[in-house]
């Protein structure tokens, strides 16, 4: 677990471990069942008072995202489902095909009759249409995710919160490991059985901003990082993080886009080091500085790519 503090910042000590370490696990780098450092021993490994890191363990565990288990300390939550371990493993077409052979063998069916239950399976999903469904508790971040999905999958995808999903039986969910337990709450009260939620549910990281805080690291002390973005969550969250690694060595700059705020934009974009913003916003603000804009991005590298095979691989077990 990697986590850094400061203390000449503006955000509590609290906050940033909260904010780190629950990045960390919706990023996937910390997986189910990962046993986090003791408190005593995180408190003086950061040197910071052991109740700041007992309260931040048990935000994280109100969160659902850790367990703190008397005696064996604390993990990560068991939040991800059987499907994703079975996906990991071989999702390919081969990998399928293989797992369909030996099962219908195993029981006995013929391969005639398992040829005309495939064709009739297929013939279902062919009169159906699945809907995708993006899930998460902050609204103001669902733009992001719905425009960087729709993008890359090129179909549509509606994004909303958990209190919001109904019982289609058609939708497929998409979402983090952070929203998982809400996301099942709310099907519990759609009466959904649970034996539906490995094939309904698929789990996606987000990004880590390793690769945006390593630009950072390279830019001289007292250097301006700007942000800009939709979503007052990421801004939140890049303010925090920046500040946590690099303390007061750079100063940040963070604007919440909107239609009125041009002038401000520009102002920012010509004294930023490096000027950030996120997907929705990037192409909006071209021509506002010379120095390219980085985008930020909400999915992890890879992670529309074994999206697509997972959703892929469910059509063809339907």
């Amino acid at each position: 677990m990697d986590i850094h503090i400061q203390r000449n910042t503006s955000v509590s000590l609290h906050q940033q471990l909260v904010t780190q370490v629950s990045m960390q696990i919706a990023a996937g780098l910390l997986r189910s069942n990962t046993k986090l450092p003791s408190i005593r021993a995180l408190s003086q490994k950061l040197g910071i008072h052991h109740n700041t890191c007992l309260t931040a363990y048990r935000e994280l565990e109100n969160l659902g995202l850790i367990e703190i288990r008397p005696g064996s300390g604390a993990r990560v939550a068991l939040i991800e489902g059987q499907q994703q371990a079975q996906l990991s493993q071989g999702s390919d077409l081969a990998s399928l095909a293989e797992f369909f052979v030996r099962e219908i063998k195993q029981r006995g069916h013929s391969w005639e009759e398992s040829l005309k239950a495939l064709e009739h399976a297929n013939q279902q999903h062919s009169n159906t249409t699945e809907q995708l469904v993006f899930v998460d508790q902050h609204s103001d971040i669902l733009p992001l995710f719905k425009a960087e999905l729709e993008a890359a999958l090129k179909r549509p995808v509606i994004a909303t919160e958990p209190e919001h999903v109904t019982a289609n039986p058609n939708s497929h969910f998409i979402v983090n490991r952070y929203h998982l337990q809400a996301l099942k709450t709310r099907l519990k009260e759609l009466k959904i059985p649970e034996k539906e939620y490995d094939k309904r549910i698929t789990l996606i990281d987000v990004r880590s901003g390793r690769q945006e805080l390593d630009l950072i690291r390279q830019v001289n002390e007292g250097s301006l990082i700007g942000v800009v973005s939709i979503s007052s969550i990421i801004l939140r969250q890049a303010e925090s993080v920046i500040q946590a690694v690099c303390g007061d060595r750079v100063l940040v700059r963070t604007i919440l886009y909107s239609e009125g705020e041009e002038a401000e934009i520009a102002n920012l974009a010509q004294r930023s080091k490096i000027l950030f913003a996120d997907v929705i916003c990037a192409p909006k603000l071209k021509g506002f500085s010379k120095r390219s804009i980085q985008t930020l991005h909400t999915i992890q590298e890879g992670e529309i790519e074994r999206l697509s095979k997972s959703l892929s691989a469910e059509r063809l077990a339907e």
